[in-house]
């Protein structure tokens, strides 16, 4: 029986260039290969669970827009469920120009996020069997605190993608069971790595009841 997945958070447009070296100011570089794919923490973990054999589910905001149809169909041709968590928003999706050397070095240059959920108080787990893992980004983070609160009711395990500290993150940590976080998540006591850990470390004690709340 395949695993079932629901990853929720955020779906980019990703242009991705390669070159020999980075452009220098006022300077035109022809890349040496390019490719546009659907990306985002979510998009991308709902993409590789599917690869992997799993049944993805995939809730994020993606709307109307000349956009639209290619997201679908790369959703779709990877086999990744899709619920839109904002069918009629009209915004652009965040769209990130990736510029990476043969070195494996890389700049990038993002918009901003996408429309928020118009749906964040929705039942989207309701039973154990609904799911065998959920995956939260922090991006829509009302809907990600949501699905995760559902999620530990049912006793389903809660990943976090951690890239960034985002607005809200406080709410959506006590609901996780596995956090991982880069080199640029930051937590509100401090911005070494001691202090993240040791924050990360209270929200677990707190969670398993060693702690009052």
């Amino acid at each position: 029986m395949k695993l079932k997945g629901l990853f929720v958070g955020l779906t980019t447009i990703d242009i991705h260039y390669r070159v020999d070296t980075f452009p220098t100011s006022n300077a035109k570089t022809v890349a040496g290969a390019c490719a546009m794919a659907v990306g985002g923490p979510a998009t991308n973990a709902a993409i590789t669970f599917a690869h992997l054999g799993g049944n993805s589910y995939l809730l994020s905001a993606i709307g109307q827009h000349p956009f639209t149809p290619f997201i679908e169909h790369e959703l779709h041709q990877y086999h990744v469920a899709l619920t839109d968590l904002s069918p009629t928003a009209t915004q652009l999706p965040t769209v990130s120009s990736i510029v990476t050397t043969g070195g494996g070095h890389r700049a990038v240059i993002t918009t901003r996020s996408s429309s928020p959920s118009s749906t964040s108080d929705a039942t989207f787990i309701a039973h154990h069997e609904d799911y065998d893992i959920v995956l939260a980004d922090g991006f829509n983070m009302d809907t990600c605190c949501g699905v995760a609160q559902q999620a530990r009711q049912c006793g389903i395990p809660v990943v976090l993608d951690g890239g960034s500290w985002k607005d809200g993150m406080e709410r959506l940590l006590p609901f996780v069971d596995i956090a991982i976080c880069s080199e640029q998540f930051r937590s509100p006591d401090g911005s070494d790595e001691e202090n993240v850990l040791a924050y990360l470390a209270r929200e677990a004690r707190e969670l398993s009841g060693d702690h009052p709340r």
